[in-house]
């Protein structure tokens, strides 16, 4: 009887707004999008990509608000901001309650029974690095240049665009208020004259203006429109594991995002999914297991204070 039970989920994400996830590059008014070296034809060429740990920190943090939310779980207090570190970020060596420094395969067991967002997205615990049973992959732009790095049949659809199709460069004004009319009946008008005779002499002398001057910037984006591939795959997951990555998967989906400035108009995609079982050479496609979210909820509720409890006292 085979006892792996590996879970495919992939999908096909449409930006709805133009998309952006900064790069290493830094200086100039240019905000570069990130890219990783990938093999276009014969030939090496960076190429534009979503992370795979930029999109596993969005998965982690909504399944941890989804997790907290099935134990009605209030806040946490200062003397718990290293649990609150591991179960958000998988970071920051916490120990185990009565073993300093120490956590056993015992205690290891128990905290991914009662912490499924600890085994999905593994963490670093006392002396024991905890695998998570999640691998995300990198979110990828469908277009030619990638081929190499999608699915068999997505190259159909990959052939109708190239990357530079996709491409494009925004700019944008940052603007001093004090100029804006909006704001004239809120500043002192003797204020805004010397103001305004200071900057013309700064400029009559050819000096350099102060930091609150308009400036353009410009950030290199993904257009609105581009589709990109993305993938999650579940080794082994219990019940209550693979309950609790689709129950933040849902909440994902209240607010799909990815990469950044969202709070600029950017970011926003929508999202069409599907799962599948991994049978050796083949892999059988089914529906999202939307019954085992209900799975997780209960258990989670039902074992709200002792979760609470290992909170309290220290993972």
């Amino acid at each position: 009887m085979k006892k792996r039970n590996y879970i495919y989920i992939e999908g096909i994400a449409t930006a709805l707004d133009p998309i952006h996830q900064g790069g290493d590059t830094t200086g100039g008014t240019i905000a570069e999008f990130r890219r990783e070296l990938t093999r276009v034809d014969n030939v090496y060429e960076y190429m534009p990509v979503i992370s795979a740990n930029s999109m596993a920190g969005l998965l982690r943090r909504e399944t941890v608000q989804w997790v907290l939310d099935q134990i009605g779980f209030e806040k946490f207090t200062a003397d718990q901001f290293r649990q609150f570190d591991i179960l958000t970020s998988g970071g920051g060596r916490v120990t185990a309650a009565n073993t300093p420094g120490y956590v056993d395969l015992f205690t290891e067991n128990e905290l991914r029974e009662l912490f499924p967002t600890v085994s999905l997205f593994g963490g670093s615990i006392g002396n024991r690095m905890i695998k998570g049973r999640v691998r995300v992959d990198p979110v990828v732009p469908i277009c030619v240049e990638m081929k190499q790095r999608l699915p068999a049949e997505l190259h159909e659809l990959a052939d109708r665009w190239h990357i530079e199709d996709m491409l494009q460069e925004l700019n944008f004004s940052a603007m001093d208020n004090k100029e804006s009319s909006d704001w004239r009946d809120y500043l002192d008008p003797l204020a805004l004259e010397q103001w305004k005779s200071e900057k013309e002499q700064r400029a009559q002398k050819g000096q350099a203006p102060d930091n609150n001057v308009k400036m353009r910037y410009g950030v290199e984006c993904l257009a609105a429109g581009s589709m990109f591939h993305l993938g999650f795959l579940l080794k082994n997951p219990t019940e209550v594991e693979l309950g609790t990555f689709l129950g933040g998967l849902g909440y994902y989906f209240e607010n799909p995002i990815i990469g950044g400035k969202s709070n600029r108009g950017f970011g926003r995609i929508h999202i069409d999914l599907k799962q599948y079982k991994l049978l050796g050479f083949q892999r059988e496609e089914g529906e999202l297991a939307v019954g085992a979210v209900q799975a997780a909820s209960e258990f989670l509720a039902g074992n709200a204070e002792r979760i609470k409890q290992f909170i309290r006292e220290g993972l």
